[in-house]
């Protein structure tokens, strides 16, 4: 009687680990990829809460976007489901000492800088609401810069 393995029990064997481990990469980076949207979340809303404390403690910064929405808004007094909107640099709140110039964005591993702003909006019921909006790239858009 001969001792070993068949070429088909170490073909078995290895298709059983082959899977195994394609499994466990498979995870490994769904949960990488978990991670990093969660890091990124939390620092969307950090950004976020940042610039409301901004607003509503540095009293030029505050009355410039409010005359800046109000100014939009009777501009567009017609439609008064109208949410008028302007953007607030990421660079006023590094000046302002409520974010650190080599933060990262965790997804892409990018740092974020001035080309990246917050969207600040007054809606009908007279709320700012704040949306941070991540770009590595120049201004694309026809939003009004709040502070102008």
């Amino acid at each position: 009687m001969k001792k070993g393995f068949t070429l088909v029990e170490l073909v078995a064997t290895l298709s059983v680990l082959a899977i195994i481990i394609a499994m466990v990469v498979i995870d490994v980076n769904y949960f990488s990829k978990q991670r990093k949207d969660n890091e990124y979340n939390n620092l969307v809303t950090i950004i976020e809460e940042n610039t409301k404390v901004l607003v509503n403690t540095n009293a030029q910064i505050s009355q410039s976007i409010d005359r800046k929405l109000r100014n939009l808004q009777q501009a567009k007094q017609s439609d008064s489901s109208v949410v008028v909107t302007c953007k607030l640099s990421y660079e006023e709140l590094i000046n302002n000492n409520l974010m650190d110039r080599n933060t990262v964005n965790p997804i892409n591993n990018k740092k974020i800088d001035g080309k990246s702003y917050i969207k600040i909006s007054l809606d009908s019921s007279d709320e700012y609401k704040y949306e941070f909006i991540y770009t590595d790239e120049e201004e694309l858009d026809d939003i009004d810069n709040c502070l102008n």
